[in-house]
């Protein structure tokens, strides 16, 4: 897993980073059209995420 944050989520520059070190851990090669468009599934995927995970820590 690769830990993230709410600064992960804030701008599109930060959750391109936390995409690229995903891809990264995750050793996964793409050419720049097909990485753009991974991009916007991982960038709502990260957000879905965090927010389950907001509501499992809630009381």
């Amino acid at each position: 897993t690769i830990p993230f944050d709410e600064k992960d989520l804030a701008s599109e520059e930060s959750l391109w980073s936390l995409y690229e070190r995903w891809r990264s851990h995750h050793a996964v090669s793409r050419d720049l059209d097909e990485k753009n468009a991974r991009f916007n599934v991982f960038k709502e995927n990260a957000k879905f995420i965090n927010e389950f995970n907001k509501k499992k820590d809630a009381p």
